[in-house]
């Protein structure tokens, strides 16, 4: 860093020497890449001490600036006035572009935190409900049919008080993790809350079930890190005129619950 600055400065000594004092010229290129070593400064040392640097070499080429006005033609004086002001705006430009673009990155950072479970990492009841409110105004507007999936794990609360909170919470991640394999871009995938899940699809009718079913056998036949196998119960249905997210839901959750109510580990069909 000292020695790019250093190599700045001297050849801004040498330029306005050369070219303004011997010549009665302007700086020329000089002013062309000046503003990459403004960059340079901010990319490298962040917005305060980037900031601090250019100022300080700014001041030093202002100096030299000065020390030379008195023999400086009026051409010469209106190039160096120009460098000036250019990094002036660039220092301010550059200041407050990172601002914005840290403010940017937080906002990003904010959504996703907003919008995805912090244990499973993938979306959460907020983002589903987005979700679910947009298809339901697709179907509203041009009649795309969408379903939806609503599972959770059999006997979940046996297994935190068999195997604690913390094997419970690895069940979770591990079921998220094995489901989201086994979609493709056509499905939706979040974590409704506590054991239960949802996906939302754009295939319809017997297509949901058949992936409800390949879930559930994925499910019964893995084995669970701390747990052993275990099961879950599908819920399927899908959109239809005059559906609200609470009527979609409450009849992918009649038909989770008719599962359980028959031994669980079963998918239900709900028309």
């Amino acid at each position: 860093m000292a020695l790019v600055s250093f190599y700045h400065v001297t050849t801004f000594f040498d330029a306005v020497r050369n070219y303004m004092v011997v010549d009665g010229g302007a700086l020329g290129d000089f002013i062309i890449w000046m503003p990459i070593i403004t960059l340079f400064f901010f990319l490298t040392l962040g917005t305060k001490r980037g900031l601090y640097y250019s100022i300080v070499i700014f001041l030093a080429t202002f100096v030299m600036g000065i020390m030379y006005l008195p023999v400086l033609s009026s051409e010469s004086i209106d190039s160096l006035g120009q460098y000036y002001f250019a990094n002036l705006v660039y220092i301010i430009v550059l200041y407050y572009a990172q601002h914005v673009f840290k403010t940017y990155a937080d906002l990003e950072m904010f959504k996703k935190h907003a919008y995805y479970d912090s244990l499973t990492r993938i979306a959460n009841r907020l983002r589903i409900d987005e979700w679910l409110q947009k298809k339901l105004k697709a179907f509203e507007d041009k009649r795309e049919v969408f379903s939806i999936i609503f599972f959770d794990i059999d006997h979940f609360k046996s297994v935190n008080d068999n195997y604690g909170h913390k094997i419970g919470d690895e069940v979770l991640v591990e079921l998220a993790q094995l489901i989201q394999l086994r979609l493709t871009n056509r499905e939706l995938f979040g974590r409704w809350g506590g054991e239960e899940f949802i996906i939302i699809t754009s295939k319809e009718g017997d297509e949901t079930v058949k992936l409800a079913e390949k879930l559930r056998k994925i499910v019964a036949d893995h084995h669970f890190k701390g747990a052993g196998n275990l099961t879950a119960s599908f819920g399927v249905t899908y959109s239809k005129p005059g559906d609200s997210i609470d009527s979609l839901l409450n009849r992918a959750d009649k038909g989770l619950y008719q599962c359980k109510n028959v031994g669980r580990n079963q998918v239900s069909y709900i028309k």
